[in-house]
């Protein structure tokens, strides 16, 4: 449903049933859910022109993420980090975040996620010449 969410919205839906999948997943102590929702309700602030909230959002699902030691996780979340970098113009960072990104999406042998992300370094290299 997220993606469903995050591509047809209403975005504001989406994030309250990602505030409370986050807070329902904090109740019961399920870290990684807490972690997913985090990192979609990320997504979707970022859809929204919340580039604050976003990084904020995604920086405790990367945190989560790092400490479940859930390499994919991390490295989605790391992706979009760098996405929201991009479009706040900090292209130096976003650099940064998608190359570790990348990194870990070749450690665990996703091919598509290692695509998005260099489309994504593409797309920064051609915004920042």
């Amino acid at each position: 449903m997220a993606a469903f969410l995050l591509r047809d919205g209403p975005w504001q839906q989406a994030a309250t049933l990602h505030e409370t999948a986050a807070t329902t997943a904090h109740r019961h102590n399920d870290r990684t859910a807490k972690a997913n929702a985090l990192h979609e309700l990320g997504r979707v602030r970022s859809m929204t022109g919340d580039y604050a909230q976003a990084a904020e959002l995604h920086e405790r699902a990367l945190t989560l993420y790092q400490d479940l030691g859930n390499r994919h996780g991390e490295a989605n979340t790391l992706q979009d980090l760098g996405r929201v970098r991009h479009l706040t113009g900090d292209f130096a960072e976003a650099a940064e975040l998608l190359e570790r990104a990348l990194d870990l999406f070749r450690q665990v042998g996703d091919l598509q996620g290692e695509a998005e992300v260099l489309n994504s370094k593409g797309a920064l290299l051609a915004e920042s010449a």
